[in-house]
């Protein structure tokens, strides 16, 4: 599989003395390359927002900055993309949350950043990263500040925000423009704030009450799982399966898929053979789906799960955003569709695979 530039340059970057790609590159090899350029999609970003409908309803300087950015190299003010991100992936039961968000920043390292909502209008709300490693942390009180940072470089080149960042590294297609001076002028004319470093430096300190939250939300919910009746009775079905004397990160991983009645589990990885106990966690596993679906409604029903044993504990993880591969082929769009019909998703909550099958 090739990997493209997005996917590597972390790291890449982390290398340290080692360059991707000599600069000694001949210019004429550089200008048969195309030019990356920054990601927009206006029609994925309302699906962001809670109350969104169209890209008229985006906030007008988040709606302004996607057409200010369109189009420029990608990196000229930072390694980030304008692109709709959910919550459900950073903390334990993240998903019941996403009301909560709108992200709209995805950094190369899988991590998210956007509006904290809490039930704020967008304005006021603060910015916030939620990293792909754990590390949760306020970036700005709001988008003109964040912005007024990034077109400052007031980032340190580790850490929360580190790919806000210009960097003039040559990763095979030259160093690209500095473009922070033209974010700065951007904002200056957007905003009417002049004094961009007195903004920067009346936001601080940032307050650690987004982390905090964050891990409260989620031992409230882990601690409501483990004492779920479903988990306590799964968990010595499937004692067979907890490795010994292991790790703590260590688990046996059970695989779930599950579309109207096409229903699977197996031991991943490994071959693709039903799990024996397949039968007896079904009911176990349904009533837990169903009632993540009652619990917030607009989530729906997710369509593969992951069972993580470990020595002393059982988790389930439902996924509700990627597309699942079934052990024995995908099930037909009726099947698709019979679940949206019984606990509906809301439109913000429909990835593009799953659009694609309900529609057709």
């Amino acid at each position: 599989m090739r990997l493209n530039r997005r996917e590597i340059i972390a790291a890449c970057a982390a290398l340290v003395g080692t360059r991707a790609v000599r600069r000694g590159v001949r210019a004429a090899e550089m200008e048969k390359k195309p030019v990356e350029t920054y990601q927009v999609d206006f029609d994925e970003l309302v699906k962001a927002f809670p109350n969104g409908t169209d890209p008229s309803s985006l906030p007008p300087l988040l709606a302004r900055l996607g057409e200010w950015m369109n189009g420029k190299p990608w990196r000229s003010i930072g390694a980030f993309d304008l692109a709709l991100r959910w919550s459900d992936t950073h903390f334990p039961g993240a998903e019941f949350q996403y009301d909560q968000f709108a992200l709209i920043i995805r950094l190369p390292d899988g991590s998210a950043v956007g509006y904290w909502l809490a039930g704020r209008d967008p304005a006021h709300a603060p910015i916030v990263l939620l990293g792909s490693e754990g590390d949760f942390a306020t970036l700005a009180p709001d988008l003109e500040t964040l912005l007024a940072r990034i077109a400052l470089g007031d980032f340190r080149d580790k850490g929360a925000g580190a790919d806000f960042l210009y960097s003039d590294e040559d990763y095979g297609e030259g160093v690209v423009p500095d473009l922070r001076g033209a974010l700065q002028g951007f904002l200056r004319a957007q905003t009417g704030i002049q004094d961009l470093r007195s903004l920067v430096r009346a936001a601080r300190p940032y307050p650690s009450d987004f982390a905090e939250w964050v891990a409260k939300s989620g031992e409230t919910y882990d601690a409501q799982m483990q004492a779920h009746p479903a988990i306590q009775a799964m968990a010595p079905l499937l004692d067979k399966y907890r490795p010994v004397n292991a790790k703590p990160w260590q688990r046996t991983m059970i695989r779930v898929t599950w579309a109207d009645t096409h229903f699977a589990a197996w031991l991943t990885p490994g071959p693709v053979k039903a799990l024996a106990e397949s039968a007896q966690l079904k009911p176990y596993l349904a009533a837990l789906r169903d009632e993540a679906a009652a619990r917030m409604p607009g989530l729906g029903l997710w369509h593969q799960a992951a069972l993580r044993v470990s020595e002393s504990r059982l988790e389930l993880v439902g996924d509700y955003l990627f597309e699942p591969a079934f052990r024995s082929g995908q099930p037909p769009a009726a099947a698709f569709k019979a679940d949206q019909a019984r606990a509906p998703r809301a439109p913000r909550r429909v990835p593009p695979w799953l659009a694609a099958i309900l529609a057709s």
